[in-house]
């Protein structure tokens, strides 16, 4: 059988248009171990002058059936095909077209991903001959770039280490061909213009890849230090070909891709970085660069021309940024002795060299002056640009801030790099920098005090021993706020930001710190717009999601925050992000102040179903509202009916399989239900609707299996009757099924609910769930706990022992029947019950409950009287029976040592406790229990043969007990 040309051009044109796409794909991959398949989709692919649309359809799902079965081990393409394919997919993937190209070159990285070096070592000779033996200019040369990039790519980052190692050996022969390609190709574009900057472009991100990958010791690279002195001759050049030609994407490409390589170089290997040739001057012309071309990004939106470049200018001062940030870490880190590995490295003095020239020739003390003075002056402040969005649209302004990264906005890249120049220069930068802001109140200008504040803020973790942080809110913010004009509204914002970022660091009078975040939430000040408030917010959530934080300190200011968060939530926010953010400091403030939220509880709920009900899409809403129902069932003194009522319709919807947001809403869920039946001593009637649905969700579990079978084991204990009188069988058939898959700790919340059906049922009912057997094998629950046991699957003392524990409860609450049960299945096993109690005797020592200890003995006692066992094990289980006698004194079956000493951690812990009151540990007395035992011997008459193997000791004891 073979696949024809035409069919299977007519089954990708199907399958790319989506006509017929479930049966049409069924054939493609009926059609995938056909003889001829690949090289026919191949063949399509790379055909000239074929219609594009099949060139395609069949490029993509070549890739997409390398990337499936080439590294498959259940239907893997035969050997020989893989071969066929390595020697075509390489001249293939420089198609002309470049949709078809990068289909074929994605694969072409797979392949080589999974066959380098051991099935295919000539990959890159193969690719460098190509290049070597291939026409300048031309699209077939680009292509085999392309390739080169992605198979560098590809190899480099897999993580097994002989690719790894096989690249480096490569590296040399490899970078030399791309850093003399990329000295050509840049050489004929700026002599020429000729079209060769896409070329260079892609010579040296190879270059690059493999300089920061696999040379070690870059200053000693030969090519390496080609390429650094290549990519800075020509950079200037470039600089001055951009302001000419503004409108070219490729040289601007080109350009931020020479600062991406210093950037990728000084990140990963900072002391090669800065002993390379003429990198003090490549530091200090791209920080000059970012200097010369601040003031454009100061100017007004209408001031900014197309001719000044912003966009393009904006992304280099980043990257010159980004290159002093890298610099200065490197001496932080060389200073704490981080960069040193070891002196067996023998890179210790080029350390110090580099080390060296970067304290001493580059970051001299004058530069240093010069770069704090840059970034406090023209990136701390404000921008009109910003102000303008301010003004358009505060609440996304203001929620862009609090989530803006350092790595791509400019003046939070400059706020990062000042808090790393602290670090570096301590004792020279911090006492100026102190000195500067206890003077900042002479500052008229409110934008250049706004960028002192940021500095201030910046620094807290630096000028805490220099300023007293009391002191500076008192004198110098309290007065701001009394100020009128409306543009003091941007220092309120930045003082809110001040204040988050010191009251971690040092803030004694949080009185005032809480004084001034009610000013600045206030909404009846004209001065508090969206982003001043919002500002509050943030840093109220750093005041309350403390260490330090004391909710009696708090409590004359909870109410009425709690106010304004939940009026901010109704009315006064329109983005889901915005009311998520404030939403989860509500839930902050509800979880650190606890039941002092009590007085506002329905004015919290009367807002969750709308921000429910509203968030469309926005799982991450739902999700913040469960978890301010779970803080709020956590913290009040008891669960009121309200947050059932509306906890209950959460729940609901957020269980259903069916939900699109089941899989985000789950484990929340999950946790709010827990605590609504753990932390309530009488949870509302309606929520045994839910026991069900737990068991439900048992037969396919989420990923927390552990705390359903908690919620399982709750609903058990509030009304357990109910619970298996609806669904008691499945509930031990999804019991069977779920234990040989669980965690240790699922597995012990599984015997915790064994064990209380256990003390919840007898005779009939305890008979029929235990008697309860999966369909596919037969097996009971007790089958798969034996057979855990014995095939010894249980790799954990804890697990083990509660299992027994689940025997114990079973055999003395009916010994027929629990003794019974363990023979089957030790049976199933081909295994003796001497093997299993063997196991028992030799696990009694490591059980540390003394209630349990004597459980587990009666349990053994009993199976030795009813005969399931012979004598041979007689001696040792009186021996754990009489040592049980003898350190526990007993009242009538029950003891002080019997009971916790730990206080229970919430209502459903005293649940359990109180069922386990009630149960054989408490109520049975041990020696009345083991005489029992030793009489029905006597009645079967088969003590003789027990007594003739006891110790004196033994038989001194059973005599005792049969005589009195």
């Amino acid at each position: 059988m073979t696949v024809s040309r035409d069919t299977l051009q007519v089954l990708l044109q199907r399958a790319s248009t989506g006509g017929g796409e479930p049966e049409t794909l069924n054939q493609l991959t009926e059609a995938e171990s056909v003889p001829g398949f690949y090289a026919e989709l191949l063949s399509i692919a790379a055909a000239p002058g074929a219609p594009l649309d099949a060139k395609f359809a069949a490029a993509a799902y070549f890739k997409s059936v390398v990337s499936r079965r080439w590294r498959s081990a259940e239907s893997p393409i035969p050997l020989d095909v893989r071969a066929d394919i390595r020697a075509a997919i390489l001249d293939a993937a420089l198609d002309p077209n470049p949709l078809v190209a990068a289909q074929l070159t994605a694969a072409l990285s797979t392949i080589a991903r999974v066959d380098y070096p051991t099935q295919w070592p000539d990959l890159f000779n193969d690719i460098l001959a190509r290049i070597a033996a291939a026409q300048y200019p031309s699209t077939q040369l680009e292509r085999l770039w392309s390739c080169l990039l992605q198979c560098l790519k590809a190899v480099i980052n897999a993580r097994f280490g002989r690719r790894k190692t096989a690249i480096a050996a490569q590296a040399d022969q490899v970078l030399s061909v791309c850093v003399e390609a990329y000295r050509n190709y840049i050489s004929k574009y700026l002599q020429t213009r000729e079209d060769s900057l896409l070329l260079a472009h892609l010579s040296l991100k190879c270059a690059c890849k493999l300089v920061v990958s696999c040379v070690d010791n870059l200053p000693n690279s030969e090519h390496t230090c080609i390429m650094f002195s290549e990519m800075s001759n020509a950079l200037p050049q470039l600089f001055q070909i951009r302001s000419t030609d503004i409108g070219s994407i490729l040289l601007a490409k080109h350009i931020q891709r020479i600062g991406k390589c210093y950037l990728a170089i000084i990140e990963a290997k900072p002391y090669s970085f800065v002993l390379m040739p003429r990198a003090p001057d490549i530091i200090r012309s791209y920080i000059s660069l970012a200097d010369s071309k601040a003031d454009i990004f100061r100017l007004n939106p209408t001031e900014v021309t197309p001719e000044m470049d912003a966009d393009f200018w904006k992304a280099v001062s980043l990257q010159a940024l980004k290159l002093f940030r890298s610099l200065a870490l490197f001496i932080v880190k060389r200073e704490g002795g981080l960069a040193v590995r070891s002196a067996a490295d023998n890179k210790h003095e080029q350390f110090k060299l580099a080390f060296q020239i970067a304290k001493n020739d580059i970051l001299t003390i004058e530069y240093v002056d010069y770069l704090s003075n840059l970034l406090l002056t023209k990136f701390f402040p404000l921008t009109p640009t910003h102000l303008e969005q301010w003004q358009d649209d505060p609440e996304q302004w203001i929620y862009d801030e609090t989530q803006a990264s350092w790595e791509y906005d400019l003046r939070h890249c400059a706020e990062n790099i000042f808090h790393v120049m602290l670090s570096a220069f301590t004792d020279h930068m911090v006492p100026q920098l102190a000195q500067f802001i206890e003077q900042s109140d002479n500052i008229d200008n409110i934008m250049d005090r706004d960028a002192i504040y940021a500095a201030l803020g910046a620094g807290a973790t630096f000028l805490h021993e220099y300023i007293d942080f009391d002191r500076f809110v008192k004198n110098s913010f309290i007065p701001i706020l009394q100020g009128t004009d409306p543009s003091f509204r941007i220092l309120r914002h930045r003082i809110c930001w001040v204040i988050s970022q010191w009251v971690t660091v040092q803030c004694n009078d949080r009185d005032a710190v809480y004084k001034i975040l009610q000013q600045t939430i206030d909404p009846s000040n004209e001065l508090n717009d969206i982003v001043v408030r919002f500002s509050a917010v943030v840093a109220l959530r750093y005041c309350v999601d403390d260490w330090e934080f004391e909710a009696d300190t708090f409590v004359p200011y909870i109410l009425f925050f709690l106010d304004r968060l939940m009026s901010m939530l109704c009315s006064e926010l329109e983005m889901v992000e915005t009311k998520l953010y404030v939403l989860q400091v509500a839930a902050i403030l509800i979880r650190s102040c606890g039941s002092k939220v009590q007085e506002r509880l329905d004015q919290v709920l009367a807002v969750l179903p709308p921000l429910w009900r509203d968030s469309g899409d926005e799982q991450l809403m739902k999700v913040a509202v469960l978890q301010t129902l779970t803080h709020l069932a956590d913290n009040l003194s008891d669960i009121p009916p309200s947050l059932y009522e509306v906890s209950f319709a959460f729940l609901w919807d957020s269980i259903q399989r069916d939900n699109p947001d089941y899989i985000y809403l789950i484990d929340d869920a999950l946790l709010l239900w827990s605590r609504l039946l753990t932390n309530s001593a009488k949870p509302d009637e309606k929520i045994n609707a839910f026991g069900p649905m737990a068991v439900a969700l048992l037969e396919t579990p989420p990923e927390d299996v552990e705390l359903l079978l908690g919620i399982i084991e709750q609903h058990l204990l509030i009304d357990g009757f109910e619970l298996c009188k609806n669904c008691g069988v499945q509930l031990m058939k999804n019991l069977i099924t779920q234990l040989p898959n669980v965690s240790i700790n699922s597995g012990v919340e599984i015997c915790n609910i064994l064990c209380t059906m256990e003390l919840l049922f007898e005779g009939e009912n305890l008979r029929a769930l235990f008697s309860v057997q999966t369909s596919t094998k037969s097996m009971g629950i007790v089958d798969a706990l034996v057979e855990d046991i014995l095939h010894e699957k249980v790799k954990y003392a804890l697990l083990e022992v509660k299992s027994l524990l689940v025997f114990a409860h079973l055999v003395i609450k009916d010994a027929e029947f629990g003794i019974g049960l363990l023979k089957v299945a030790v049976e199933r096993q081909s295994r003796t019950m001497n093997d299993l109690v063997r196991e028992w005797v030799d696990r009694f020592s490591s059980i540390i409950v003394l209630s349990e200890k004597k459980l587990n003995a009666m349990c053994m006692v009993a199976i030795l009287a009813h005969g399931a066992i012979d004598s041979t094990l007689a001696n040792e289980i009186l021996s754990l029976a009489a040592q049980m006698i003898e350190e526990v004194h007993e009242v009538n079956g029950d003891s002080q040592a019997y009971y916790s000493s730990e206080t229970p951690l919430n209502e459903g812990d005293r649940r359990r406790l109180s069922l386990l009151e009630t149960g054989p540990a408490h109520k049975i007395p041990m020696k009345g229990f083991v005489k029992g035992c030793a009489l029905h011997l006597l009645n079967e008459n088969r003590l003789q043969d027990v007594y003739a193997v006891l110790d004196e000791a033994n038989q001194a004891l059973l005599e005792r007990m049969l005589n009195e």
